[in-house]
């Protein structure tokens, strides 16, 4: 996000919808149907464009799609993880807890390249977390409480029962948020390649939707 704009990080982060067929089909060995290759190929197309929307694609264009594959898998293992671990309370906060002693080794490894020792790691961490904290407290609690504990704790209790490509049919409005969010909150626009991508992706995840809900419908009957 220090690189790219959060619209264009936020059709990127899309992608997830669209690997997590592949990564089922290469890891679970789930069959793809051809309408999902249409779809994902659409939607791979309509990325392309916002992510060539008048300028090169930089680092954090990059990290969006990497995101977007860690997403995608998270999505896959919440499906087998949700099987296992009934109490979504429980699976929550492990996940919460792995995600909190990462970011924690994460900060003090990149503290430790300008500090002499480890008393002064420590201290430059604590620092660094408090200083955030006091100059964005309201970010930093809606972030960790609303968008990811929150968020992680909803996704947690609505997979189960359901398959992981359905779940990331429904997650697709992932983008119209992000660009919704990001034309009111900051002022983001697209171009026209950007509003033909957008438009393109929309209507892969349509599609997708469309199909996924007649199959539930013969499945029914």
């Amino acid at each position: 996000m220090q690189f790219t704009t959060a619209q264009s990080s936020g059709f990127l982060l899309y992608l997830n919808v669209k690997l997590v067929p592949f990564f089922a089909r290469i890891i679970l060995g789930r069959e793809i149907s051809i309408p999902t290759w249409i779809s994902a190929f659409v939607a791979f197309m309509g990325t392309a464009l916002i992510s060539y929307d008048g300028t090169s694609v930089n680092i954090g264009d990059v990290w969006s799609i990497c995101a977007a594959a860690c997403s995608a898998m998270f999505i896959i293992r919440m499906e087998s993880a949700t099987e296992k671990v009934p109490n979504a309370a429980a699976l929550n906060a492990a996940c919460l807890w792995t995600v909190t002693m990462g970011s924690t080794l994460w900060l003090l490894i990149s503290a430790s390249s300008s500090a002499e020792n480890l008393t002064d790691t420590l201290s430059s961490s604590y620092h660094s977390v408090l200083d955030t904290f006091q100059a964005h407290p309201l970010a930093i609690l809606y972030l960790g409480g609303v968008a990811t504990a929150l968020a992680n704790y909803i996704q947690t209790k609505a997979q189960k029962g359901i398959k992981s490509e359905r779940a990331s049919i429904i997650y697709a409005l992932d983008p119209v948020y992000g660009a919704g969010f990001a034309y009111v909150l900051l002022g983001e626009t697209l171009s026209t390649n950007g509003m033909v991508g957008a438009l393109l992706i929309t209507l892969a995840a349509a599609t997708n939707a469309y199909t996924d809900l007649g199959k539930s419908v013969e499945d029914t009957e």
